[in-house]
């Protein structure tokens, strides 16, 4: 192995070279080249070394070395233990000293593959994790937290155990990083067989999570491994060398893409780096400087492979590439330092400067992030020595370099067109300066006045001392299931409805329930805005000039998933109910249907979705049944699709849209990943695209729109299908992120995603934007009166008018549910831990904002 590390801090990075024998360090002389230094810095340990990791464990300013030695038995011919690590302590002279003694707890005597300085616990002092090799000594891997000075010099604690971080595998190779973006550092080590992936918990411990993550792989035999992010998207991927498989053959190496939500799909067929060599190392670096990451490949006995990422000849995501270095008291290599990006969407990201922790090689020191679509971002730094640095409105794009207690460069920080600016400026003074010391003229002493005020003017980013970031990511990704969960809330009370039904009435809301006075929150979201104009697209930003708001009682309604209007009325899915708005006068919701009432002697479940066919009100229950609500009789009546009387569909239905132009009712149904027809009689399959799993669909004459979403990630794709064929130029040119509805019209299709905070408006044949609204908070459904063309949304207790702002209304009474519900967003924001339903399904997110959901 070898790594480059400034251990003199002259600002030339060094080398140390790992071998079969006394290891060599190379002294950097500059045009003089490399000076073997080993013997006069003690650093020429001759056991069979494998990987240096380098570290400054006391935080005097120079980096310390850890080597890690595996034992050879018995070609080699030595001790059974294996050979013994070295932590070496930099003297800042230019000569170390062994300190391995300061590890306890005797691994260090284990057939050490890989180790990594690691701050594990947050305390900004760097811990050490090793990686041994079970297969000579099963001692197993170690964690030894650092604990400060004392302790005959400095103290360490073997905290293996008691982590959870002791296991005990052939393991090899290691990679660090916050994958989850939870604000913690997470561990990945490669095996002959299941490789395993330590999720930190936050308390101290560790968990094994590589089998629900699909990063287990226990079919290949494991040797180097990288987390990086190869798409620029925010979220770090995974890259592991396969020497073999685990019963030879030779699969290609696996390149894990993060989805996002604590699971990773594997590219390796079609990544393009997916090597079928015996692999050994990896390491990364941006070595063409495009800002997309690349990887290099050493194979066993053959050689090198260099892979050039060429995501950016396609991809439209951000990055931004940051580049510390020390002074001072902080080594110069900045190793150690700790990086919190927040981006312009508000997602942070934590990454930390290593040196040495992919098997005997060595990343690049410059911290990369992808930004997926956000153009700009937050910088906070905390410095070995604890200092704290902010550096606001940080310019994606670009390569920055921070040198401790300075700002931004200045050639890279500045943007073009102000850089410019500044340049002019600079020479419009020299200039004036000479034809006022030459004429004297009071026009030189007013040019000069303008430029110095047009120089004040092009700022760069500011820089400020600020307390550690206390909350890291703003938004966790949890993996973990809660340890508890709030006892079952039953569902409603409500008198069952015989069949045909009533007429809805108006249940009276306690006298004491408050209406909020409605108040209209929605600040510009800039980053939506700057995509809409890269876009050629119009930007609608709904406030209280442009939009109106009927506010009902409180609990009236939480979390709309289905909205659909007709004849002055609008209707609504919550809760497992369907509810009934007057559009025409502020009135009280109306309860329509519960779940429990029986249509035609056929209990109704759980209602997810409406839709109108002539006049008649359709709603689909989870079951595939279909009740028709006629609006001149006001009577039920039920369809049956896919079960039988008194049973239950082995399907899972989720969407329905009707076409009035042939009477077809279409339903969604997730479990088998295709769209069923039925026209009126027989149905039909509508196959979604591949690697997706549909959520919802819209019907207008012979075209059907349908909403999928990729397994395990936030990001969508609308299809067209017309007559069961997919229309390929349909093709919107955006990204559809956490995707909830989709709604067609002849003239454009609506698209709702982003959790509610974007409609998007697109071409019904192409698929191109043509609008975005940036809608407020809260929105969960809407729909389009076919009676006006108008828009309507719908929140928590709120509908929302666009383009009628005189619509300002209080509307007391109506039908409440018990707080909490289980759709509640507020009380869903109480269970950090909750994924999914079912942890893996796949199932979309909008199932959590039904009764019943966990």
């Amino acid at each position: 192995g070898a790594t480059f590390a400034d251990y003199d801090n002259d600002g030339r990075p060094d080398l140390y070279v790992l071998n079969w024998g006394a290891n060599t360090l190379f002294h950097n002389e500059g045009e003089n080249g490399f000076r073997d230094v080993t013997r006069e810095a003690g650093v020429g340990d001759s056991s069979n070394g494998k990987t240096a990791a380098w570290g400054d464990y006391d935080g005097d300013g120079y980096l310390d070395l850890y080597v890690a030695n595996w034992a050879c038995v018995p070609k080699c011919g030595r001790a059974y233990e294996g050979d013994k690590d070295r932590l070496y302590h930099n003297n800042g002279d230019g000569t170390f000293s062994d300190v391995t003694n300061l590890l306890p707890g005797g691994k260090t005597r284990g057939a050490g593959f890989v180790a990594s300085f690691v701050d594990y616990d947050n305390d900004g002092d760097p811990d050490i994790y090793l990686v041994n090799d079970e297969f000579v000594n099963p001692v197993g891997n170690a964690l030894w937290r650092n604990d400060g000075p004392g302790c005959a010099g400095w103290c360490f604690t073997d905290v293996s155990e008691a982590a959870n971080a002791d296991t005990r595998v052939m393991g090899m190779g290691l990679a660090t990083a916050d994958y989850d973006r939870d604000g913690d550092l997470d561990l990945y080590f490669s095996n002959a067989g299941p490789m395993t992936l330590l999720q930190n918990q936050g308390d101290g411990t560790f968990r094994d999570v590589a089998e629900a993550a699909g990063v287990q792989f226990p079919q290949g035999v494991g040797w180097g491994s990288v987390f990086f992010d190869y798409n620029n998207d925010g979220w770090l991927d995974l890259y592991l060398a396969l020497m073999q498989g685990a019963t030879g053959g030779r699969p290609p190496n696996p390149l894990f893409r993060n989805n996002g939500d604590g699971t990773f799909t594997n590219l390796a067929f079609d990544s393009g780096a997916g090597n079928i060599g015996r692999s050994i190392g990896v390491a990364y670096a941006d070595y063409d400087r495009d800002g997309w990451v690349d990887l290099v490949v050493g194979n066993y006995d053959e050689g090198y492979y260099l892979y050039r990422n060429t995501l950016g000849e396609t991809s439209s995501n951000n990055w931004l590439t940051l580049k510390l270095v020390g002074a001072g008291p902080v080594n110069r290599d900045a190793v150690g330092a700790r990086v919190w990006l927040t981006d312009s969407y508000g997602r942070t990201q934590l990454q930390e400067v290593k040196n040495g922790s992919s098997l005997g090689s060595g990343n690049t020191l410059a911290l990369h992030f992808g930004l997926g679509r956000a153009k700009a971002a937050l910088v906070e730094i905390r410095w070995p020595d604890g200092a704290m640095q902010r550096i606001e409105n940080v310019p994606a794009n670009q390569e920055h370099e921070i040198v401790y207690g300075r700002d931004l460069t200045f050639k890279q920080a500045i943007p073009p067109a102000t850089a410019a600016w500044i340049m002019a400026a600079i020479l419009g003074l020299a200039l004036a300066g000479v034809w006022f010391l030459k004429h004297r003229s009071r026009w030189a002493i007013w040019q000069i006045a303008l430029l110095v005020t047009l120089a004040a003017c092009a700022q760069s980013p500011s820089l400020a001392a600020v307390p550690p970031p206390t909350a890291v990511p703003s938004t966790p990704i949890p993996t973990t299931q809660p340890t508890s969960r709030p006892a079952a809330i039953p569902s409603p009370p409500h008198a069952l409805t015989p069949s045909p039904p009533p007429p809805p009435t108006a249940v009276p809301t306690a006298a004491n329930t408050p209406i909020p006075t409605p108040e209209f929150t929605n600040p510009l979201d800039e980053a939506m805005k700057e995509e809409a104009e890269s876009l050629n697209a119009a930007f609608t930003l709904l406030d209280e000039t442009n939009t109106g708001i009927w506010q009902y009682a409180g609990n009236s309604f939480l979390h709309p998933i289905a909205l659909a209007a007709a004849g002055g009325m609008a209707y609504m899915v919550d809760g497992g109910r369907v509810l009934a708005l007057d559009l025409r006068e502020p009135a009280s919701p109306q309860l329509l249907l519960s779940p429990g009432d029986e249509i035609e002697g056929v209990p109704v479940l759980e209602p997810y979705d409406l839709a109108f066919s002539d006049d008649q009100l359709l709603v689909l229950d989870r079951s595939a049944d279909v009740y028709r609500y006629d609006l001149s009789s006001q009577t039920w009546t039920v369809e049956r699709y896919d079960r039988p009387v008194n049973d239950t569909s082995s399907h899972y239905y989720v969407a329905l849209a009707a076409n009035p132009a042939n009477n077809d009712r279409v339903l969604l149904e997730t479990s088998y990943d295709y769209v069923l027809a039925y026209a009126p009689d027989e149905p039909e399959r509508i196959f979604i695209p591949d690697d997706a799993r549909a959520i919802d669909v819209s019907a207008v004459n012979d075209r059907f729109y349908v909403l999928a979403q990729k397994p395990f990630a936030d990001t969508a794709v609308a299809a067209l299908y017309v007559n069961g064929n997919t229309i390929y130029r349909f093709a919107p040119n955006t990204d559809i992120i956490q995707p909830r509805q989709i709604w067609a019209t002849d003239t454009a299709v609506y698209l709702l995603d982003e959790n509610g905070r974007r409609l998007l408006t697109l071409h019904p044949d192409k698929g191109y934007v043509q609008q975005i609204t940036q809608l407020p908070p809260e929105v969960s459904a809407f729909a389009i009166d076919p009676a006006s063309g108008n828009l309507i949304l719908a929140g928590k207790e709120r509908l929302y008018f666009p383009n009628r702002p005189e619509w300002w209304q209080t509307i007391p009474g109506g039908p409440t549910l018990p707080d909490p519900q289980p759709h509640d967003p507020d009380w869903l924001a109480n269970l950090p831990d909750l994924l999914m339903p079912i942890q893996g399904s796949g199932l979309p997110n909008r199932d959590l904002q039904l009764p019943g959901a966990p």
